[in-house]
């Protein structure tokens, strides 16, 4: 595109909203065609341009997991969707959808693992701040998964100060089952 395209895609939310749904239309065309790297290629695209690419950049990396478990030839496999979902440039993506109760929760369940295991330093302190006020189950589950694969002590401290907040009984019994597995003081009280 001429350089006066790329300037006004990049100064207008309304701009950049155009453009991820100019993006996500090439993605969709080119998964029909069996070029998967593209839509990846797209993915990391949406995702640069910020809150006006995550609902397409969400909806293409649903599109790309639903073709890979279906079988079809896409060129890419769950291997590479993963990676490009744990890549330095898709990660603002991730916990822009956690912060955003209104994401898919399906997405959103997976932005943890997908953040666990992406090279973000903060992921621990991210999830831990996001704890207390999270309300999805299937999120949560995700989370206390997480949660109880680390060591940091700040962990037990975060979910027995939530535990009082924690109104579902399945939330609660699910909080104080991790508080058990992790043990400490914290899990004790």
């Amino acid at each position: 595109p001429p350089a006066g395209d790329a300037h006004e895609s990049a100064s207008t939310p309304e701009a950049r909203r155009r453009r991820s749904m100019e993006i996500q239309a090439e993605a969709l065309l080119a998964l029909g065609r069996g070029e998967g790297q593209i839509a990846l290629d797209a993915l990391r695209t949406l995702a640069a341009l910020g809150e006006e690419g995550d609902a397409a950049a969400i909806e293409l990396a649903q599109r790309i997991a639903a073709d890979i478990r279906g079988g079809k030839k896409i060129g890419v496999s769950s291997y590479d969707l993963y990676k490009t979902l744990q890549s330095e440039e898709v990660v603002p993506l991730l916990k822009r959808a956690l912060l955003d109760p209104a994401a898919d929760a399906r997405f959103r369940a997976n932005a943890i693992d997908n953040l666990a295991f992406s090279k973000n330093a903060d992921t621990l302190s991210f999830v831990l701040s996001l704890f207390e006020q999270e309300r999805d189950p299937q999120v949560l589950d995700q989370m206390l998964g997480y949660l109880d694969e680390q060591s940091d002590p700040s962990v037990a401290a975060t979910l027995a100060r939530a535990l009082p907040g924690r109104a579902n009984p399945d939330e609660r019994i699910s909080t104080i089952q991790a508080l058990g597995r992790l043990g400490g003081d914290d899990a004790e009280r």
